[in-house]
């Protein structure tokens, strides 16, 4: 729960410094205050989807996080990751800023394993709608919840630091996506 708060963390923190700058850099045209609200409410429906549905122990069910993450990319295809320019103050609600996030930590393997997909969120990252960690956290969540992988993470992000002798891989995993190795202070000694 903690680091699903720090992954959150991320995203308002973008919020407040796209308040101060004016906006967040899009290729979005003209959107009107009434669109803005549709695009709101949309989302809202998908987080309330996700979250709404889940039981007490919070399991999840795959079909319906499979369903909400289809939606949540056409919808990201058809206007781009939400952001303050085409949301407006609604990027404020907690059901709009955080249905993308939600909803793409619940299926990381639909990113990890689909090349258009991560391409696509890629995108996002380069055009400023999408932070570069929380991206390293939705692929980073794959790797930890991968059975077998000892909750090992490799890209870098809220979720922890790569083991120093998974150096290599991540490594290989980053250069995947584009991204630089990390520093060695980027890393943890996990074997002791």
């Amino acid at each position: 729960m903690v680091i699903l708060l720090s992954c959150f963390f991320i995203i308002h923190h973008n919020i407040v410094i796209a308040q101060v700058e004016g906006g967040v850099k899009t290729e979005q045209h003209a959107i009107t205050s009434s669109m803005q609200d549709s695009l709101a409410f949309e989302l809202c429906q998908m987080f309330g989807s996700d979250q709404g549905l889940r039981d007490s122990l919070l399991r999840y069910d795959t079909e319906l996080d499979s369903v909400n993450f289809y939606k949540m990319i056409r919808f990201v295809k058809k206007y781009g990751y939400p952001n303050m320019k085409l949301l407006g103050d609604n990027i404020k609600y907690e059901c709009v800023y955080a249905a993308p996030v939600v909803i793409f930590l619940h299926t990381p393997w639909l990113i990890v394993y689909n090349k258009e997909y991560s391409d696509l969120l890629l995108e996002e990252v380069k055009k400023g709608n999408l932070n570069q960690e929380l991206f390293n956290c939705i692929i980073d969540k794959y790797y930890l919840a991968k059975r077998g992988n000892n909750f090992r993470v490799y890209m870098g992000s809220a979720f922890g630091k790569p083991c120093l002798e998974d150096r290599a891989k991540s490594d290989s995993i980053r250069a995947i996506y584009g991204l630089l190795p990390l520093k060695e202070e980027d890393f943890k000694d996990c074997s002791k």
